[in-house]
């Protein structure tokens, strides 16, 4: 039975090489698909040279042709078996690294695009008075002047201010504050408990307006998708926003350490004092529109535009 297996092999080998050949390039013709079906191809390919290796080894010794021809034949049959198999496996595995590196590629680049796209609405086409509109910075000073103005002599805000203060301030998310003017005891086991100073401010609300437009900026400074230069001019202008926030702070304890009048007679028009702190605060205000401008700048980088 063997014998007669052996024998029919070799009737059919010269048959079974063609058939074989298209199973190898059928396999390859798999590679061209969208998707690639590379595992269906690797099969294909490896039955293929399989089969032409052991076809190949039964005509060698099975034929009668001379010594010559069988030791030329089996060695181009063992260069299917032991180099063109293994070569034509490292060359689909290398397609597909190749396919995957560039849909993730594809899939990185859509999600730059459309998270720089939006970066460029929040900051783009603007001049520095709207990014300080966009972040409500006026309204921010306008009202912790007020706030300050309350902390420092509750009898100098009206009853009608004090309410126009809380309804601009309804719905806030966050604020910023200085724990240094503030006395912090321990209680509870440990857990600090923050007193304030009587008439010292410490803390201010800030516009939800403000909170709202720098959480856009959050997801382009950790996202994996934003390149890096980007992302560090991102930070840049964040960390110019918290700087601008925490110096009212700042400001209106200087003032207040040189005359309580620059918080409760800033807003007085017969006052020396009209002002006084909200122009000390807007001189030291680090302008939003350059550190903007390199963000946009970076993000016309990436693109390769100048």
């Amino acid at each position: 039975m063997p014998q007669a297996l052996l024998q029919w092999a070799y009737s059919y080998s010269a048959y079974s090489f063609g058939l074989a050949l298209a199973i190898y390039f059928g396999g390859l013709s798999l590679l061209s698909m969208t998707p690639p079906d590379f595992r269906t191809s690797r099969w294909l390919v490896s039955i293929a040279c399989m089969w032409m290796g052991a076809a190949g080894l039964i005509w060698v010794f099975k034929t009668e042709e001379a010594l010559l021809v069988r030791c030329v034949t089996g060695l181009g049959f063992g260069v299917i078996v032991f180099c063109l198999w293994p070569g034509t496996i490292r060359y689909i595995t290398h397609r597909q690294d190749v396919a995957s590196k560039s849909s993730v590629n594809v899939t990185m680049t859509i999600a730059q695009i459309q998270e720089l796209q939006r970066v460029t609405e929040l900051l783009g086409g603007k001049d520095e008075y709207a990014l300080e509109q966009t972040f409500d910075f006026h309204g921010y000073v306008k009202f912790g002047l007020l706030r300050a103005k309350q902390v420092v002599d509750p009898d100098k805000v009206s009853k009608a201010q004090s309410d126009e203060m809380e309804q601009y301030f309804q719905n806030w998310i966050a604020a910023v504050m200085n724990p240094s003017l503030t006395r912090i005891t321990q209680v509870n086991e440990g857990v600090p408990r923050v007193e304030p100073q009587p008439g010292v401010p410490f803390i201010f609300r800030l516009p939800r307006a403000y909170s709202l437009a720098k959480a856009q900026l959050l997801p382009f400074e950790t996202s994996p998708e934003m390149p890096k230069d980007i992302q560090e001019a991102i930070k840049d202008f964040d960390r110019t926003l918290d700087e601008n926030a925490h110096l009212l702070i700042t400001v209106v304890h200087e003032k207040l350490t040189q005359d309580k009048n620059n918080i409760i007679l800033e807003d007085d028009p017969n006052s020396p004092y009209l002002g006084v702190t909200l122009t000390a605060y807007w001189k030291r205000f680090s302008p939003l529109k350059p550190k903007a401008d390199a963000v946009l700048a970076a993000i016309r980088k990436f693109y390769g535009v100048r």
